[in-house]
C-alpha cells in the first residue's frame, strides 16, 4: 500500500487538519488502544497548550492513504520528543516514520523516540537505526492499585461485563486495554427475612 506524506500546515486551533488527525487517533484507538501512550485526547490536550511551539508545527508530518490519515509523527509541547502514531494495516511505514522524526524533530541536536514496551516491531527499527533503550519511561493515567479496591455501586448499578484482555508491565505496575461496563437497571427488591 502507497502512502502520500505532507507536512502539517503549521496552523493552530481545531482545524480540519487537526481534526482528521483527531479522528485517525479515535478510529486506531477505538477497540484496543494501539497507541496508548498518544490518544486523541493527548492530540487535543497538545492543541489547547499555551506554551505548544507553535512554530515547529510544519515539522509534523502526516501519511494518508486514499485520502485517509493513516500514519503521524508528532512532538507534544516541543521538539525534542517523537511520537510515532501509526494504523497497525500501515506499520511498513514505521522506517520512514522513525527516519522522518530522527531527522526533523531534533532539539539540540537530540530527539526521544518514546517506544511503547509491548512493541516490539518498533523496538527492532529503532534498534536498527542504533537507537537504545533508556530506563526513562513515560506514564499515564498511572493509577496505585496497591490499596483496597472494594466498592459498593450504587443503587441500581451492576457489573454487567467485564473484559480483561489487558496488557500488564511489572516493571511500571500498569495495564492498559482492561475495562469494566456499568448496566443501571432498576433494583432488585430485597425480600424480608420475616415473609
Amino acid at each position: 500500500m502507497t502512502a502520500i506524506a505532507h507536512q502539517h500546515p503549521g496552523t493552530t486551533g481545531f482545524t480540519d487538519e487537526f481534526h482528521r488527525v483527531r479522528d485517525f487517533l479515535v478510529r486506531i484507538n477505538h477497540a484496543i488502544p494501539t497507541t496508548p501512550g498518544f490518544l486523541w485526547g493527548r492530540w487535543e490536550w497538545m492543541f489547547s497548550l499555551p506554551y505548544l511551539d507553535a512554530s515547529a508545527l510544519h515539522r509534523i508530518r502526516i501519511w494518508e492513504h486514499n485520502g485517509r490519515v493513516v500514519a503521524v509523527v508528532t512532538y507534544e509541547t516541543e521538539l525534542g520528543s517523537a511520537y510515532l502514531l501509526t494504523d497497525p494495516e500501515h506499520a511498513d511505514l514505521l522506517p520512514d516514520m522513525l527516519q522522518y522524526a530522527l531527522e526533523h524533530l531534533t532539539r539540540g541536536g537530540e530527539v526521544r523516540v518514546l517506544v511503547g514496551e509491548t512493541d516490539h516491531n518498533l523496538q527492532r527499527i529503532a534498534a536498527a537505526h542504533g537507537l537504545t533503550a533508556t530506563a526513562e519511561a513515560e506514564a499515564n493515567a498511572v493509577l496505585d492499585l496497591a490499596g483496597d479496591l472494594s466498592y459498593r455501586l450504587p443503587a441500581g448499578y451492576r457489573i454487567a461485563a467485564s473484559r480483561t484482555n489487558a496488557t500488564c508491565s511489572a516493571s511500571t505496575d500498569s495495564c492498559t486495554a482492561a475495562s469494566i461496563t456499568l448496566d443501571s437497571r432498576e433494583p432488585t427488591p430485597r425480600r424480608s427475612r420475616n415473609a
